[in-house]
C-alpha cells in the first residue's frame, strides 16, 4: 500500500523457475487500485489511473470531458500492461477568470503497454464544479500528450 489519499497500491508479481532452486523472479512493479478500480474516482490522479485500467469505452469517456474525448481517446495510451509511476502537482491551478475560473490540475504518468515499450504521458484534468448542494466536485481529464 502507497499510504496515497486515493486508495493506490504497488503490485509485483513473482514467478517460480521451475526445476530449480532460485528465488522466485519478479516482473517490475505496478500501481492499481487495492480495493478495485472505481467508477467514480474522486482525485484527479485515481481519475488517470482508471482511464489507464480500463478497456471498457463507455467507462473511460465517463472519465474525460465530453469535447475532448476524440483526441484523449487517440493520444492516449494504448493496451496498458503496467502502470509504473504517477505523479501530480500538489496544488491546482487554475484557468479563466470571475465566474467561468476553473481548477486544474497536472498528473504525469509512465506505462508500459503489451508490447513492452515504456513511455511517459502528461495529463490535464478540470475539476467540474457540482450544481447542487449534494452533489461533490469530480475531476474530468481534458488533455494527454506524450512526454519525455
Amino acid at each position: 500500500r502507497l499510504n496515497e489519499r486515493s486508495n493506490l497500491c504497488k503490485r509485483t508479481a513473482y514467478q517460480r523457475v521451475p526445476n530449480t532452486f532460485q528465488f522466485p523472479v519478479s516482473a517490475q512493479p505496478t500501481i492499481v487500485f487495492c480495493q478495485g478500480t472505481p467508477t467514480a474516482p474522486t482525485y484527479p490522479e485515481a481519475v488517470v489511473l482508471a482511464w489507464l485500467l480500463t478497456a471498457d469505452p463507455s467507462t473511460r469517456d465517463a472519465l474525460v470531458l465530453q469535447a475532448n474525448r476524440g483526441a484523449v481517446n487517440s493520444n492516449g495510451p494504448k493496451d496498458t500492461a503496467r502502470v509504473l509511476s504517477l505523479t501530480y502537482q500538489s496544488t491546482a491551478g487554475s484557468a479563466g477568470l470571475g465566474e467561468g475560473a476553473v481548477s486544474t490540475m497536472a498528473v504525469t504518468t509512465r506505462v508500459v503497454d503489451k508490447a513492452g515499450v515504456e513511455r511517459g504521458y502528461a495529463w490535464t484534468l478540470e475539476e467540474q464544479k457540482p450544481t447542487t448542494v449534494k452533489e461533490t466536485a469530480r475531476w474530468l481529464i481534458t488533455q494527454v500528450v506524450q512526454a519525455p
